[in-house]
């Protein structure tokens, strides 16, 4: 079996980058903060970016997600013909959560430091008090569906439930209330942990669910700005807003008069829509250049030996012992060890199916 050549060069991965900077981030950043802005013309209020950073980044991972296809192995049918879901274990829950706490960490840099004034400490406060309550009730959500659906806690979701939280309450941590943010992290847990399973249902395989976590839970941060805005922070916080039009922008839920709700809802689909519609222009146009996705021996053999010219661990004896590697790949289904020549067999016939499923979105064979 031969397959053409899919591989992502350093310069292309370079360009890519540029590319998306230039391309989709900016021009959303400045529709929603620059005072000549249109969706800051029409009142939009993202404060530490729901939906100019992670709403927009989650839609370009879920367009990615569709048109790279998943991984060899994920998805599977079973004696009868039913889609079998293979959930592929991340590294190591170890240093998920030592990533998860990091990030964390780093959100109070990310959300109390947007007042962009160390005189508005109370502000500040305010905004670290919100984005905690949030990541602790995101995280305690998750754990709670955790147990309910698999009747023991899982480590994953409840990274996810933390993460979903911060990113729900980002764009409204400046004018909540604390009691308000609980309630932010706790729907965005739901919509991360649904948004999940509905994905795999729908067989796109999205490994780190960083669609469910930025996309879909941006997206709801920033319509909760249309919901649980209080007049007074509103008043204080909001750069077009007043004493005299607080009830204008102030949320649906305390007050307002669904101004701030239409106009939230109308960045959301914008933003959302300029990415989707240019990640698809983008990387539609990266696979018909067959630079997005590696070989699919490459991905079979693993990425840190084809690509970085290495093991992730080093598993030869240090004191005598056999120093030549024997073949000892495995089935990525079942594990099941595969003899020389088996490996071939198994890889074409994980390319077919995964192409039948997926219109197409992995290299030719020819």
């Amino acid at each position: 079996m031969n397959v053409v050549p899919v591989h992502s060069p350093d310069h292309f991965s370079t360009a890519r980058r540029k590319l998306w900077l230039e391309a989709v981030n900016l021009q959303a950043a400045y529709w929603t903060w620059a005072e000549h802005g249109w969706l800051y013309k029409e009142h939009f209020y993202d404060f530490g970016g729901s939906g100019a950073v992670h709403m927009l980044g989650g839609a370009a991972s879920l367009v990615a997600a569709v048109v790279i296809g998943p991984r060899i192995g994920r998805f599977s049918r079973d004696s009868e013909g039913n889609v079998v879901d293979n959930h592929i274990p991340g590294h190591s829950s170890a240093l998920s959560v030592l990533g998860a706490f990091i990030l964390w960490f780093g959100w109070y840099g990310f959300n109390p430091v947007s007042t962009m004034e160390y005189t508005r400490m109370q502000a500040a406060t305010r905004v670290a008090v919100a984005t905690t309550l949030s990541a602790c009730s995101g995280g305690t959500t998750a754990l709670i569906l955790s147990v309910w659906y698999d009747r023991h806690p899982s480590v994953t979701p409840i990274i996810n439930g933390i993460l979903s939280g911060l990113v729900g309450i980002t764009a409204s941590s400046s004018v909540v209330e604390p009691y308000a943010a609980v309630a932010i992290g706790a729907v965005s847990a739901l919509i991360c942990g649904f948004a999940s399973k509905a994905l795999i249902r729908f067989r796109i395989d999205d490994p780190l669910d960083a669609s469910p976590v930025h996309f879909f839970c941006g997206l709801w941060g920033v319509i909760a700005v249309g919901l649980f805005a209080s007049k007074e922070h509103a008043a204080e916080e909001m750069p077009f807003s007043s004493e005299l039009s607080a009830k204008t922008h102030a949320g649906l839920f305390f007050g307002g008069d669904g101004s701030q709700l239409k106009a939230q809802m109308i960045g959301a689909l914008a933003i959302s829509s300029w990415s989707f519609g240019t990640c698809c222009i983008l990387f539609l146009g990266l696979r018909s250049l067959k630079i997005l996705r590696v070989p699919v021996e490459d991905e079979i053999k693993g990425l840190d030996i084809t690509h970085h010219g290495g093991h992730a661990y080093n598993m030869e004896p240090m004191h005598g012992g056999p120093t030549k590697q024997e073949d000892t790949s495995t089935c990525p289904d079942d594990g099941t060890p595969l003899r020389s020549g088996q490996l071939s067999d198994y890889i074409e016939t994980s390319y077919i199916e995964r192409r039948n499923f997926h219109g197409g979105a992995v290299p030719e064979v020819v």
